[in-house]
């Protein structure tokens, strides 16, 4: 079994970076639910959980193994 650490390495996260897609996105989720928290399994960095943010929601919580 590798060592998750060597898989998502900063780089990969670097290559992923999310906050385009959530920018588009969050703003989408936003309106349909009005979300009062937030939670994300499988969060990364939590640029999604960021951008939750700046829309005003102020429980966020990410988990990432």
């Amino acid at each position: 079994m590798s060592d998750p650490a060597t898989i998502y390495s900063s780089q990969f996260f670097d290559i992923i970076d999310g906050v385009e897609s959530a920018r588009i996105i969050v703003p989408i989720l936003f309106d349909l639910f009005r979300p009062t928290r937030v939670v994300d399994v499988g969060c990364g960095r939590g640029e999604w959980l960021h951008v939750f943010q700046e829309r005003g929601v102020a429980h966020v919580q990410g988990f990432d193994g």
